[in-house]
Formats: C-alpha cells, structure tokens, sequence
C-alpha cells in the first residue's frame, strides 16, 4: 500500500449524494476537538483461523482521543441523515487487504516500527477510488483540530 493511503478510519461512510456531502461538510466543520498524540502500537489481522482480510498496526497511544473524536465524526453522521455505524472503533491503519474477500494466509511480519508520537492536528474527509492496484483516497475536505 503507497505511503499516501495510510490512515486511521474514523467512520466509513459509504456513498453520499452530493446534498449529503454539503451538510456532512458543515456538520463535520462545527466539531471542536483539540489536538492530540497518537502513536501507533502492535500489528494485527481482521479475519479468522489461518486467513487474514486485512493486515494493520494499532494504535498505543491516542486511542481513547481517537474514539472520542470517533463519536463526534459518528454524531455529525447520523445529524446528515446516515445511519448508525454498529461496530465498535478499534483504531488502526490498514497495511494490506486480501483481494479475496475470504482473505488470505497472513505472511510473518515480525516486529512493528518504532515511530515517534505525533501530533494530530486535523482530520480528513476522503473519497475512496477502488482500482485495480487497490484503492485511492482522494482527500475532499480538511477539518482542523483546535489547539488548546
């Protein structure tokens, strides 16, 4: 996966009309939300028994931030007329996905980077592009993160 898709998912939306979209922006647009460090922690695997969907690294630190900011990004969805996302948060960035929709064995990926925490100072609304080396994300809308 290119460098520039990596991100941590705070809600999947699916398709939205172009109305939608409008009111989604200004939803999204009055979330206040101050900065915060995240750091990314372990890998692990969506799937089950030996065959793995998707690949990812979790997060070590920032976590309980990125669900609370989760839960304002899920409120401003559900005030644009989406519904309610039923699965819990586990705050990751995807790695790989399997093209098979069953999955695939998981290789042996050994131990996960060492990265500094960063700081998150905004978060961005992305149309995903499937294609056939995989999906791009094409950023629509930057909501900044409030220093405090």
């Amino acid at each position: 996966m290119p460098a520039t898709n990596l991100h941590l998912t705070l809600r999947f939306l699916g398709n939205v009309d172009e109305a939608g979209l409008e009111q989604l922006n200004l939803e999204l647009g009055a979330i206040r939300f101050p900065f915060f460090e995240l750091a990314l922690g372990e890998f692990g695997a969506f799937g089950s028994g030996r065959l793995k969907r998707v690949l990812w690294v979790g997060v070590a630190a920032g976590g309980e931030a990125a669900a609370e900011l989760t839960a304002r990004v899920e409120e401003a969805c559900v005030k644009t007329g989406l519904r309610p996302e039923e699965r819990p948060l586990r705050a990751h960035v995807t790695l790989a996905r399997a093209r098979d929709r069953r999955g695939a064995p998981a290789p042996e990926l050994g131990a996960p980077p060492k990265l500094e925490p960063w700081t998150v100072r905004e978060f961005i609304l992305f149309r995903s592009k499937p294609g056939p080396h995989g999906s791009e994300y094409i950023p629509l809308q930057r909501f900044s993160l409030d220093r405090l």
